[in-house]
């Protein structure tokens, strides 16, 4: 193990302390009241930036927030309107759909009821079942 190195490093610091009590034993007692204010002075300064670098990255994280919430808005609605067209392009194509079976039906020929019926009141009774029938016509076959 080498303990060169830290020792050296101890008689620096030592020496540096001595050095330090040296001075401040030969200050008056108004050099260390300026060297007490310049040292409160300074940390009043540092202390002072700090706060405005803090209060500056508030604010930037206040307005990267409010970024944000305005960006997430503007995707929100930019879907419901997405959405909105579809349904109503959906919605058009149905009726569009509808339209066109009910104009096929409209066209196509009726399908027709064929009674074979004896017999007056059969002949009534199929011709009513016939009729009731929205979608058939009545044709009676008599034999």
């Amino acid at each position: 193990m080498d303990f060169q190195k830290p020792l050296d490093e101890l008689e620096d610091r030592v020496s540096k302390v001595k050095t330090s009590v040296r001075t401040a034993a030969a200050e008056t007692n108004e050099q260390l009241n300026e060297h007490v204010a310049k040292v409160q002075a300074n940390t009043e300064r540092e202390l002072d930036e700090a706060k405005q670098h803090a209060g500056a990255a508030a604010d930037r994280t206040r307005t990267g927030w409010e970024q944000m919430r305005a960006d997430a808005k503007a995707r929100a609605a930019e879907l419901k309107t997405k959405a909105r067209v579809r349904r109503e392009r959906h919605d058009a194509d149905v009726a569009a759909s509808d339209a066109d079976v009910a104009e096929a039906e409209a066209s196509a020929p009726r399908p027709v009821c064929l009674t074979n019926v004896s017999g007056p009141a059969a002949l009534f009774a199929a011709r009513n079942r016939c009729e009731s029938s929205d979608t058939m016509v009545p044709v009676t076959a008599v034999p």
